[in-house]
């Protein structure tokens, strides 16, 4: 149930902030990475031998190329991820 939340979560944080900084590629990505990041951590500490974790990075991700279609954007917000 915390991935659903999560991934709802995530996917929503996407559309505002898109909304807000006006397709910003460099902003949009690194909040959105930031997010990521700080989230993907807290639930490996929270279930730290489950794949769900990594499933709904994976799901994010993955919806957030499908409605973007930028490579640039999902390189960016995976180095962020990393960074978060």
């Amino acid at each position: 149930m915390d991935s659903i939340l999560a991934i709802g979560a995530g996917l929503g944080l996407r559309f505002v902030v898109d909304i807000v900084s006006h397709h910003d590629l460099k902003l949009t990505g690194t909040i959105v990475g930031l997010w990521e990041g700080i989230v993907l951590l807290h639930f490996l500490q929270k279930f730290p031998y489950s794949f769900d974790p990594y499933v709904g990075y994976g799901v994010r991700l993955f919806v957030d190329f499908l409605v973007t279609e930028s490579v640039a954007r999902l390189a960016v917000v995976v180095i962020w991820t990393g960074l978060g």
